[in-house]
């Protein structure tokens, strides 16, 4: 089982993007497929956690 200690950060630099006149390298399109992705993931582990949360608290009244 994972743990808080043991998550380490990391900074990672994406060089096979183009740059555009402004200087920056962040793709618009690929970044809100990125969000979409990250928002579909969460929306599943909380939908799942909120029907276990459910389960217990079925149990917890004794229905």
């Amino acid at each position: 089982e994972l743990s808080i200690a043991q998550v380490e950060p990391s900074i990672t630099t994406e060089s096979n993007t183009a740059v555009r006149v402004d200087g920056s390298n962040v793709d618009p399109d690929n970044e809100m497929s990125k969000l979409a992705a990250n928002q579909l993931s969460y929306n599943t582990v909380t939908a799942l956690l909120d029907a276990r949360f459910g389960q217990m608290r079925m149990v917890i009244a004794g229905r």
